[in-house]
């Protein structure tokens, strides 16, 4: 059960110490700066099949700004699943904060963003924890591969709710506002045009001339 392996956490941290490497001692943000650097080269990664990965420098920020902070100082080899739940319980505290703003309980950010983090965007970063310890425990390069096990798959990610209001209209709701009479044929127009070619204000207006 969950709470019996809680209990066996320092046995079994123990064991793993003497199951890896010698000279594995690394930080998790030592170990992550070879990891997205071995992902810039196309020497990890699934689906770059070799080649460079794109979004390293997109990875390393998600890293930096939302996993480092938690485990950057633990060493990576002895990494438990209570070191990342911290990070799951940020995470889902992000999302409330997001869902709060749509709700239109919060306002944006002194910098005019969005506060708090989408559900999609957490689930970003959580994949970088766990894509991250799965290589540290089955890597097919052997600087990488630190660990005898993968603590992230022991860890339930952050909520995927995400609930906003959607600026697409039904089909009936557009309908019933191209009918209304009360409504300027000129916007009505513009809504048309909106609503059945998908473009954003800002391209229908580059249409007026």
């Amino acid at each position: 059960t969950e709470d019996e392996a809680e209990r066996r956490a320092p046995e079994l941290a123990a064991i793993i110490r003497r199951s890896v490497p010698a000279g594995t001692g690394l930080t998790a943000s030592e170990w992550f700066k070879s990891y997205f650097a071995a992902a810039e080269r196309g020497d990890v990664g699934k689906k770059t099949r070799g080649r460079p990965q794109v979004t390293v420098g997109a990875r390393r920020a998600r890293f930096k700004n939302y996993v480092e902070p938690f485990i950057g100082t633990k060493v990576m080899a002895e990494i438990s699943p209570a070191d990342l739940r911290p990070i799951v319980a940020a995470l889902d505290a992000h999302i409330r904060t997001r869902t709060k703003f749509y709700a239109g309980e919060v306002g944006r950010t002194e910098r005019n963003t969005k506060p708090g983090l989408s559900a999609k965007t957490a689930w970003n970063v959580w994949g970088e924890v766990t894509s991250g310890f799965r290589e540290a425990c089955a890597s097919k390069l052997d600087d990488l591969r630190v660990r005898a096990d993968n603590p992230a798959e022991r860890v339930q990610g952050p909520n995927r709710t995400d609930e906003r209001e959607q600026a697409a209209l039904y089909p009936s709701e557009l309908l019933a506002l191209l009918a209304c009479e009360r409504v300027p044929v000129r916007r009505r127009r513009l809504w048309a045009l909106a609503g059945y070619s998908g473009l954003r204000m800002s391209e229908c207006r580059g249409l007026r001339a």
